[in-house]
C-alpha cells in the first residue's frame, strides 16, 4: 500500500512540474488569448496591451477568493478611469451559480467562467485564488498563489499607470 502511494506521488509530481502543465511564469510573454465574458463578450487580451489587467482565478466556494473579489472591487473602482482592467476567471462549474454569486455582491469588473485554454496558458488552478498581473507590455509581471495583500497589489498596478 505504502509503495502505492509512493509511486502514485511520484507520477502525479512528476505530471505537475512538466513545463506544458506550469503556464506562463513571471516576466513571459502572455499569448493572445480570446476570453468569452459571461455577458457573452469575447475579448482578447492583446487588445489590452497599454493598460495593466489583473486576471483572478476564484471560485464561490473558496472564502479567500471572495475577500480578495471585494478587494479587486475596490482597486477597480479607484483606478479603472486610469486604465486599470480586472478580468476574474471563475473556476466553478456551474455558470448559473456563478451569475447568482456575482449578481448578489455587486461586483463591475468582467467575469468569465475558465475553460481548458486558460489552464494551458496559465496552468492548472488547483485551489484558488491565483492572480495574475499582466503589464502594459503584456508581460506578467505578478504571479501569485493564495490571497493577495491588496496594498501590494495597488502599489504594483499605481506604478504601471
Amino acid at each position: 500500500m505504502l509503495r502505492r502511494l509512493v509511486l502514485l506521488l511520484l507520477v502525479l509530481s512528476s505530471a505537475l512540474s512538466r513545463p506544458a502543465l506550469a503556464g506562463v511564469g513571471l516576466g513571459d510573454e502572455v499569448p493572445s488569448l480570446d476570453i468569452r465574458l459571461l455577458d457573452g463578450k469575447v475579448l482578447n487580451l492583446h487588445a489590452y496591451r497599454t493598460r495593466p489587467v489583473v486576471l483572478a482565478f476564484w471560485a464561490t466556494w473558496c472564502p479567500p477568493c471572495i475577500k480578495e473579489m471585494s478587494d479587486l472591487q475596490q482597486l477597480y473602482e479607484r483606478y479603472r478611469d486610469q486604465g486599470l482592467e480586472i478580468i476574474a476567471i471563475s473556476v466553478n462549474t456551474e455558470r448559473a451559480q456563478v451569475e447568482e454569486f456575482i449578481k448578489s455582491r455587486g461586483f463591475t469588473y468582467r467575469m468569465a467562467m475558465s475553460v481548458p485554454r486558460h489552464v494551458e496558458v496559465f496552468g492548472p488552478m488547483l485551489l484558488p485564488p491565483r492572480l495574475f498581473l499582466i503589464d502594459p507590455t503584456g508581460r506578467v509581471a505578478l504571479s501569485h498563489w493564495g490571497p493577495v495583500r491588496p496594498e501590494a497589489l495597488e502599489a504594483t498596478i499605481k506604478a504601471m499607470l
